[in-house]
Parts: structure tokens; C-alpha cells; sequence
């Protein structure tokens, strides 16, 4: 599993729990095999509707908060290990009803369940139900091409540096987009890591899961305005910042 910590993030709001149990159409032949139990929000109304419980959790300090009732119950297995490294096929064994599994895990943990469910897919007769969309599915409506937003800067490379605009999705501005004026020679010169940033969306690219960001364009280029500020034959003062061969 990634170097996270899974869980429920302790959801406690009763309609979404009940609508996650609800996706679910569990009945009391249903063995159901969670992931991330968290603090056992979720796990409760589970336990409620399914037959049998096999609840994962990695994170044994999360567990021993979790109720020592709910904790008790004799139609809940709780497993302190990681669910990747589990067999749902043995959990599933000797059960004569459906196995589901339903998770409320980031899309970037899904991938090697899935892959589980695929090469265990004889047993396992639900999926996979989570509950954080992929969050390049509404990209485009979120950010528009064309608008200002801000995002935090987490990384930075030689050709530019990439923003997180949400969990899971982070866009570029190249290196030729940080200033209209200065020659940037490497992107650390502008920005650090952590830095809050306002930048604009130049272009959305859904399929490849790419933003192209832009921070000079959240200022008025110069140039646009050189006529009206240095009308020809109009006599300025300058600095000389360097000599060329021509």
C-alpha cells in the first residue's frame, strides 16, 4: 500500500454513511470486506445491513479508539494488516452468500485492489465503491480554462514547477511562463515549495491528466502597454544590464 495511512477520515455525517451502505444493496446474506475501517462510522451501519463484517485497518492507533462495543460484535472480523496483501478469496471461503467489498479509499489506492478483485474476481461479486470521485473527471468544469486560481507549488524541476490544485490533481507552468519580463534560469528563482500561488489555467489536457498553468499571465503583460508608456521619439532613462557582440 502507499506510504498512507487508510481510513474512513472519521466520517460521521449519517446520510452519506447511509448512502455508502446504500450503493452497497446489502442484505444479511452479505459477507461484506471493508477497507480503511477508520474509527468504525461506517463499519456500524455496515453491521447493521450485511450478514458478516471483515473490516482492514492499518493503523492500530485508529483502532483503539474505535467503540469497544462495535469492537465486541461477533459478526465482525477485524483485520489490523494492509487489504493488498490480503486474500479475498480465503476471507470469502466456506461463506455461501455474496462478498462485497466496499471502501471509502483515494483513487490512488484503488489501483492495486482492483487489481486483487481482478485476479480474485470468482468470489468477489461487487466491486469496488468509493466514495472520493476520480478527481480528473470534472476537471474541465472545475477549472476553466482561462481563470485565476491558487494552488500550492509542491515540486520543482529544471523546465518549471508543478502545483497541487487538489488531492490528486497538480498542473505545470513551464519555466517560459513565470515572468513577461525576466529571464528565468531556473524556476527556484521564482518559487519554493509550499509557496501559495495564484496562476492561470492555459490549457486542460483530461486524458493525459495535464494542466498547463501559467504565473505571469495572472499580471498584465508589459508589452501590451509599451506604445502607450514610451511613445516613439520620447526620451527615458534606462539601466544597462548587459553587452552583446552586435
Amino acid at each position: 500500500m502507499p506510504g498512507r495511512r487508510l481510513g474512513q477520515h472519521f466520517l460521521k455525517n449519517a446520510r452519506t454513511l447511509n448512502r455508502i451502505a446504500e450503493l452497497g444493496e446489502l442484505s444479511a446474506d452479505d459477507l461484506v470486506i471493508e477497507i480503511g475501517a477508520g474509527r468504525g462510522e461506517l463499519t456500524r451501519f455496515l453491521l447493521e445491513r450485511a450478514g458478516r463484517v471483515v473490516t482492514f485497518e492499518v493503523d492500530p492507533a485508529v483502532i483503539r479508539n474505535m467503540d469497544p462495543a462495535l469492537a465486541r460484535n461477533e459478526r465482525l472480523v477485524i483485520k489490523k494488516s494492509d487489504a493488498v496483501r490480503a486474500s479475498f478469496s480465503a476471507l470469502a471461503r466456506g461463506w455461501p452468500g455474496p462478498v462485497k467489498l466496499i471502501s471509502n479509499i483515494p483513487y490512488y489506492i484503488s489501483t492495486p485492489l482492483l487489481q486483487k478483485l481482478i485476479e480474485e474476481r470468482e468470489r468477489i461479486s461487487l466491486g469496488l465503491k468509493q466514495l472520493q470521485p476520480y478527481p480528473w473527471e470534472s476537471v474541465e468544469e472545475k477549472y476553466p480554462e482561462g481563470t485565476i486560481i491558487q494552488g500550492r507549488v509542491v515540486s520543482i524541476t529544471n523546465y518549471g514547477a508543478f502545483v497541487e490544485l487538489e488531492k490528486g490533481v497538480e498542473g505545470l507552468i513551464h519555466i517560459s511562463e513565470m515572468s513577461w519580463t525576466r529571464h528565468i534560469k531556473h524556476p527556484s528563482k521564482v518559487v519554493s515549495i509550499g509557496d501559495q500561488v495564484d496562476v492561470m489555467v492555459l490549457k486542460i489536457d483530461k486524458d493525459n491528466e495535464k494542466i498547463s498553468l501559467g504565473l505571469k499571465q495572472t499580471e498584465t503583460d508589459p508589452w501590451l502597454t509599451l506604445g502607450e508608456r514610451y511613445p516613439v521619439g520620447t526620451i527615458i532613462e534606462g539601466k544597462v544590464r548587459n553587452l552583446t557582440d552586435f
